[in-house]
């Protein structure tokens, strides 16, 4: 348990509490779940609406199939990998395909062609400046919010290599190195 974040282990009892009343109202006790079980729980779900009044997705369903296997990963080890649970997911990917959580994408090229112009680094404020530096940074190494705050100005150091930020936040996305952090390293960019 350890090994599993509070919010997915909180997901996941609420997944199996839900499969626990289904598959109550069928049988007694679990000593009996079968694979055929669950793919049936999971294809009642998708035929089900959520409490919301919508309808359950391929990756939300995908979170139930998480939750049965973690709490049944020894009377059913690699249940993921099943033949009849790999068919049935086949099918719910087809017929309700996941789209991608932003639609809109914005010119990262506009960005840095105004940055551009912000040149040389002599002739601008300070306040410009480490706008610029701070807009490359976000630009270069973060894909999440998250990853840009763990950078500290106190924990920098200039290497032949480039800057270097060594993060001992513990992030949603960890890139761990060794026992003393991550490091994200800024390589030294041309002359703009």
């Amino acid at each position: 348990l350890k090994g599993v974040a509070r919010k997915t282990l909180l997901s996941y009892q609420r997944c199996w509490s839900k499969f626990s009343c289904w598959y109550n109202t069928r049988a007694s006790g679990y000593s009996g779940i079968t694979v055929n079980d669950i793919c049936e729980f999971l294809l009642f779900l998708f035929n089900s609406k959520t409490p919301t009044g919508g309808v359950y997705s391929g990756d939300a369903l995908n979170t139930f199939r998480s939750a049965i296997s973690f709490f049944l990963k020894l009377e059913i080890p690699n249940l993921g990998y099943d033949p009849n649970v790999t068919r049935i997911f086949s099918y719910f990917y087809r017929s309700r395909p996941s789209f991608p959580r932003y639609t809109v994408t914005w010119d990262v090229g506009r960005v840095l062609r105004f940055l551009a112009g912000w040149h040389p680094p002599a002739s601008i404020t300070m306040k410009k400046l480490t706008l610029k530096t701070v807009a490359l940074v976000a630009l270069t190494s973060s894909d999440r919010a998250q990853t840009l705050q763990a950078l500290r100005v106190d924990r920098v150091s200039s290497t032949p290599q480039g800057l270097e930020f060594v993060v001992f936040d513990v992030l949603k996305t960890p890139r761990r190195v060794g026992l003393q952090g991550w490091c994200a390293v800024f390589r030294g960019m041309p002359r703009s």
